[in-house]
């Protein structure tokens, strides 16, 4: 029992069964004790059924009150009539924090005040359940902004622990008399660090004011960045204030609204009940948004909320610590990580390390879609960590952003439509082609060995999956001595380079872990030059360098320093019946280029640096036949490039995985020419050969 008393008007200590409310009518001294609870009498009372719904329904008994301002069933039907969209609104589940909002508004939590109490200038303001100060406004005769005669006469009624006002029109918190806009702009209401003017700001500049005021029928979720937060972010404000930017502000503003009133104790609930601490929302750009209450954090994506449950007339907004951005497919990996058991972690950390936006992945896929294939820590768990640390360092970026190729094809696919296709196959923007499987009768699709186990979130550009193996590309497990001699063109490939790599013994120094590229004559280009065998491990190293000189790097370099050798120039041409520029190296024409390596950069060049093409002309030759013209021998020319009736060159490495080192015997190099075979079976015939000053011959 809550007693207001004014010591200079007590004349005597009343009976403890008895409640004075001085300053009071004079008929409350003489009424009898009350009876009944606050909750109690309004319970009884038919006149408050509608209020006491609203209480029962939100579950706060009145009794928490100790003064009751409770609006009478015609004051409802007032509103109903005044408003119906908000008091039909206010009936729904999806606004019952709203209605718990109304209910508290109206419960003042001090002390026991009369109508007399309330405006004898004492006080200022009261406080109510909320947590609000109702202003008393003495000059206007006011509290809480409604006049008083909201007091009907004989509207009182003590209770046994409080007092019970009947008032003729329902008290609406200012916030609920505000749509989400005009909410915003508040600015004496907040402190500084919650000023939410720009976010305001940016929705009306992309005319978003009518979306974001609408009525809805389950309300309205907006995340809100506070001013700081766009600073301490630096956001280019400005810039998104900009006709060029328009269309790309309404998307950012879009992504920061959620259909729905996501309040903390409604979204905690759902999750209590699903038995979980997050769940998926469509943005109203139609995007995902992840939804969590893990550690007893609330959050939006990866952002925290900092100021939650900021109720307007048609929803409520959040004020978040970090701007949202419209989500690429790849953001996935890092708003999963951080907001689900999903441990992206490794997948989030290459997108970070290669800096891919999505106009990238647009850019490669010649499409605005895509989707992303990620795998997760148990996938990576089975790759080598080696590799792994390598292709984040910065200098390996580019063949970070190979590895993630094979993992994104160039157009948006569900799980549901890849398990409907299969079996088929899936182009990645690598170019990697890999089967699409099913596992069981109604189980995932697989890509190739690794099986889709989640996904179907919704991004700007496409969707985001998540697969439990790694999709391997050569420039990931394929060394530059690998990649060579794996090649299998007979004639174009490039496996005498590899087998010469062997036969000086270069093979460790070409297969380590160390970063370089290598000018790689193609097979026909050795074929076509004679050198001493002696000389076969400088040739080797003048076609190598340290470093990932990319095709970009060496067209802007001037010279270029081997391993061992010369320098060697670089130079750019025009061919002037295609108009094709072609850049040189040391003499030698790159034609194919940036074959990514596990330990480096490959470029195939179309003769070996540092050599004369100076075979002669074949000693045998088949009996000659007649023709209406003879046939005139025309001797190679000191530098030949391909003539027009040459076959395409054609490299091809596959996907198959390096082989295991060979044996002594199996390093034996064969050459295949075009008059017979020549075997290096016996080591001391080289010998002789080198000690007579002969030469190795490539026929």
């Amino acid at each position: 029992m809550r007693i207001s008393v004014v010591p200079t008007l007590l004349l005597l200590a009343p009976p403890l069964a008895t409640v004075v409310l001085l300053g009071a009518s004079s008929t409350h001294a003489q009424d009898p004790a009350p009876t009944v609870s606050t909750a109690k009498y309004i319970e009884d009372e038919t006149k408050f059924s509608t209020f006491n719904d609203m209480l029962e329904d939100v579950g706060i008994s009145a009794s928490a009150a100790a003064t009751a301002l409770v609006p009478t069933n015609a004051a409802f039907s007032r509103l109903q009539q005044e408003d119906p969209r908000l008091f039909q609104r206010y009936t729904l589940d999806t606004y019952f924090v709203h209605r718990r909002n109304l209910v508290q508004w109206h419960l003042i939590s001090e002390e026991v005040l009369t109508v007399e109490l309330i405006f004898d200038g004492a006080r200022p303001s009261v406080t109510n359940l909320a947590g609000e100060e109702l202003v008393i406004d003495q000059l206007r005769s006011t509290i809480g902004g409604y006049p008083r005669n909201i007091f009907g006469v004989g509207s009182e009624h003590v209770t046994t622990d409080g007092i019970v006002h009947a008032i003729n029109q329902v008290l609406l918190p200012p916030e609920l008399n505000d749509q989400m806009i005009p909410r915003l702009f508040w600015k004496d209401y907040y402190p500084n660090e919650f000023k939410f003017n720009i976010m305001a700001n940016l929705a009306l500049f992309a005319g978003l004011d009518d979306e974001l005021n609408k009525m809805y029928e389950d309300g309205l979720t907006l995340l809100a960045p506070p001013n700081r937060r766009f600073n301490r972010h630096e956001i280019n404000v400005p810039n998104l204030l900009t006709e060029e930017m328009k269309d790309y502000t309404r998307d950012f503003v879009l992504c920061h609204m959620v259909p729905g009133n996501q309040f903390f104790d409604t979204v905690e609930a759902r999750h209590n009940a699903k038995k979980t601490e997050q769940d998926l929302a469509i943005t109203m750009l139609g995007t995902h948004i992840w939804i969590t209450t893990s550690f007893n954090r609330f959050r939006f994506q990866s952002s925290d909320v900092l100021l939650a449950d900021q109720m307007t007339r048609n929803g409520v907004f959040h004020g978040i610590n970090v701007p949202l951005y419209p989500p690429a497919a790849s953001d996935f990996a890092v708003f999963t990580h951080v907001s689900t058991t999903w441990n992206t972690e490794p997948c989030k950390r290459m997108f970070i390390a290669a800096r891919w936006t999505s106009e990238d992945f647009a850019r490669m896929a010649n499409s605005t879609s895509v989707t992303v294939f990620c795998p997760d820590d148990n996938a990576f768990g089975f790759f080598n960590n080696k590799i792994y640390d390598r292709l984040i360092e910065p200098i390996w970026r580019r063949h970070l952003r190979v590895f993630l190729s094979h993992h994104i094809a160039g157009y948006a696919v569900t799980r549901q439509e890849l398990y409907s296709q299969a079996p088929s196959n899936i182009t990645m923007l690598s170019g990697e082609v890999y089967d699409i499987k099913r596992k069981g009768a109604t189980g995932n699709p697989r890509i190739g060995e690794a099986e889709v186990i989640f996904g179907d979130l919704i991004a700007t550009d496409g969707y985001f999956h998540i697969i439990d193996k790694v999709l391997e590309p050569p420039s990931v497990y394929m060394s530059i001595y690998d990649r060579a001699k794996l090649s299998n063109h007979s004639y174009n490939g490039l496996t005498l380079f590899a087998t010469t790599i062997d036969f000086v013994k270069l093979t460790d120094l070409v297969d380590r872990d160390y970063p370089l590229t290598a000018f790689v004559p193609y097979n026909r280009a050795f074929r076509r030059i004679e050198y001493p065998a002696v000389e076969a491990d400088s040739i080797i190293q003048q076609h190598l360098t340290r470093g990932l000189l990319y095709i970009d790097r060496v067209a802007a370099a001037t010279n270029i320093k081997p391993l061992d050798g010369f320098e060697m120039g670089v130079d750019t041409k025009v061919d002037e019946r295609t108009n094709e520029t072609s850049i040189w190296v040391g003499g030698a024409k790159i034609i194919e280029e940036d074959i990514y390596t596990r330990n480096g950069v490959m470029h195939i060049i179309d003769r070996m640096i540092g050599r004369e093409y100076d075979t002669s002309a074949p000693t045998t030759s088949p009996a000659p036949t007649i023709t209406g013209t003879p046939t005139v021998y025309q001797p190679p020319t000191a530098m030949p490039v391909f003539l027009a009736t040459d076959p395409p060159v054609i490299i091809d490495f596959g996907t198959q995985a390096p082989q295991p080192r060979p044996s002594a015997e199996e390093k034996k190099p064969t050459w295949s020419g075009g008059v017979g075979t020549f075997t290096l079976s016996s080591w001391s015939m080289w010998i002789m050969g080198i000690a007579m000053g002969g030469a190795m011959v490539f026929l």
